[in-house]
């Protein structure tokens, strides 16, 4: 009876007594570096997985995705649903205040980042001088129009422009995003371009599609029908109206709010400043008898935090069970361990990565930084 007394009294101790202490520690946000566990809280449409031996985050419109803390039952949920691979190097450099990263992230969010079938040498049109064309410059205008081969009106012009055939433009738009950055809660600017050609040189384009050498007089005739067919249907494109939607920021504002969503869901727990050393073993699990070395091989990464590292994971563990972390070397999700309990002592192991590269890469960029 004494013993079950004192093995309550300790029992009840450290659930309480040290579980009040780890939630009543306050530790400042972290801005990611080279090297670092990243807490994801997924749902809403995206998730982690596994494949080729590095960590994705995957969106999918089909499924909302949770945290059940049963691998199968998670991989049985995803199974068949439309799934759509999220640039996790873009969203760590987001998460540090890179513009340009956050323009590529958004683009990748909303499915609007350049296609392969993107004219190359098409200009690039910032919103903000589409504006001024659009408040009557006339200097602007005289070098819009004829790279797109009609007047605002959806005039065509008298004479074929090969250069609008071929490229038509980019126009570029600024779309705001609030981003945790550190400490800061700051408002970036993610600039997004898309693509846009007229619909008659859309349509010249489309006449001769399926031909090789076209010869530039052909092309003219080739626009000159196109011309006329959309005369005689006597309705012109409203070219105005799409530039002004084109750089019309609410059109974004979808893409944007979703990657608001993501990036307010990744929590950084620990990066390299936290870590003392790391080292890699052949892994104790799932290796015997493959020998060294070989494709099968699989790794363990022990990881020596320091003090303040075994807090900050002690407390995000405890209150986030089950949660899987990204694990993040140079922009790649080397690892996307599962919390299994609460993470309490300095010295962590993620076991069986397939990686040996990978691992040896993550140690060496880890060290260099000390």
């Amino acid at each position: 009876m004494g013993f079950a007394i004192v093995a309550a009294v300790g029992y009840f101790g450290w659930t309480y007594g040290a579980g009040a202490y780890i939630l009543s520690q306050h530790f400042g946000a972290l801005e990611p570096r080279q090297f670092c566990l990243v807490g994801l809280k997924t749902g809403h449409g995206f998730t982690i997985q596994v494949s080729n031996r590095v960590a994705h985050l995957v969106e999918s419109k089909d499924v909302d995705f949770q945290n059940s803390g049963n691998d199968k039952e998670e991989e049985t949920e995803s199974e068949g649903a439309s799934k759509k691979k999220l640039p996790i190097k873009e969203m760590m450099d987001s998460l540090r205040g890179d513009e340009a990263a956050l323009s590529k992230f958004v683009g990748a969010v909303g499915d609007l980042n350049p296609k392969e079938e993107w004219p190359p040498r098409a200009p690039v049109w910032s919103a903000e001088d589409i504006k001024k064309v659009l408040a009557g410059d006339p200097e602007l205008t005289k070098k819009l129009v004829p790279e797109l081969n009609v007047d605002l009106d959806g005039k065509p012009l008298s004479e074929l422009h090969i250069s609008a055939l071929e490229n038509g433009i980019i126009v570029e738009t600024p779309v705001p995003v609030h981003v945790q950055v550190g400490a800061q809660q700051r408002l970036l600017q993610a600039r997004v371009k898309r693509w846009y050609q007229p619909d008659v040189m859309v349509a010249t384009n489309a006449r001769f599609s399926q031909r090789f050498d076209v010869t530039n007089k052909e092309k003219a005739a080739y626009y000159k029908e196109a011309v006329d067919d959309q005369q005689a249907k006597g309705k012109l494109e409203n070219v105005r109206q799409k530039l002004e939607r084109l750089v019309d920021p609410s059109g974004l504002m979808d893409a944007a709010a979703k990657a608001e969503l993501i990036l307010s869901s990744a929590f950084v727990v620990v990066t390299d400043e936290q870590i003392d050393h790391a080292s890699f073993r052949p892994s104790e699990v799932g290796t015997q008898g493959l020998g060294k070395d070989t494709a099968a091989s699989m790794w363990d990464l022990d990881l020596h935090v320091t003090n303040e590292g075994r807090l900050r994971l002690w407390q995000y563990s405890k209150l986030h069970p089950h949660d899987q972390l990204l694990l993040v070397s140079n922009g790649v999700a080397i690892a996307a361990p599962r919390i299994r309990h609460e993470l309490v002592d300095s010295n962590l192991t993620i076991v069986q990565m397939p990686d040996k590269g990978l691992l040896v890469e993550a140690v060496d960029s880890l060290q260099k930084n000390k």
